[in-house]
């Protein structure tokens, strides 16, 4: 593992870790502060501190434009071998936990999918591609925001794959109101051997907001097989 600090601006990069400064005077004793903290980096390979160019984004891999295109509504489980294509405005009224699946193929959301409302949550979403790369060129909407206000939480997002790139959106915030748990959903992307690249790309788990409580940000988790490379927002 290899920690690097960057500080672009000479100057900008500093660590404080001072204790408080007494206000007793002699003969008052001990005059003494307060004690500092401590800092601890602990790394297998190096540590960089000091100042150095930016990291500059990767070019993101360039999802294919052939497959199975997905007809909307999404009424069951899909599984496909070869390469999936969900494109335009694609909703799902399946129930339980929407899974979409390429045996051999890779997955491409170029336009919307957004899962189903089940009223108190929105539906989850797993897409898996384990020989092949999932790519979010558009939007998934697991968010409980449909304009309503009632408060409902929003789905857990699944996507497993040999690599992941995100150029698009991922939305799974919780709704906003005074019913439900007002919860995000939870976000987990698990590339198996190769890279997640989140290039421009967004995602948002936010809790929904009410007088109390507000609702809980959902988990993100990204686990990589090789290298991530994250150029985008994590909300």
């Amino acid at each position: 593992t290899e920690i690097i600090i960057i500080s672009v601006t000479p100057g900008t990069f500093h660590v404080t870790m001072n204790g408080g400064t007494t206000t007793a005077t002699a003969p008052t004793m001990p005059v003494v502060g307060g004690s500092g903290g401590s800092i601890t980096a602990s790394v297998i390979n190096s540590l960089t501190v000091g100042i150095s160019e930016a990291p500059t984004a990767p070019v993101a891999p360039t999802a294919p434009t052939t497959g199975t295109v997905l007809t909307s509504p999404i009424a069951a489980n899909q599984t496909v071998n070869g390469t999936i294509q969900i494109q335009g405005t694609t909703t799902s009224t399946a129930g339980g936990a929407l899974t979409i699946t390429s045996n051999l193929g890779d997955i491409v959301v170029s336009g919307s999918l957004t899962t189903n409302d089940f009223g108190a949550a929105q539906q989850d979403l797993n897409l898996n591609a384990p020989n092949g790369t999932v790519y979010i060129t558009g939007s998934l909407f697991t968010t409980g925001q449909d304009g309503t206000n009632t408060g409902d939480a929003g789905g857990n997002v699944s996507i497993s794959a040999r690599q992941i790139v995100l150029t698009g959106t991922i939305d799974a915030r919780g709704e906003d109101g005074s019913g439900g748990t007002r919860n995000g959903g939870s976000v987990a992307l698990n590339a198996s051997t190769g890279n997640i690249y989140i290039i421009n790309g967004t995602v948002r788990t936010g809790g929904g907001s009410a007088e109390t409580p507000a609702g809980s940000g959902g988990f993100v988790s990204f686990n990589g097989g090789n290298e991530q490379f994250i150029f985008g927002t994590i909300d």
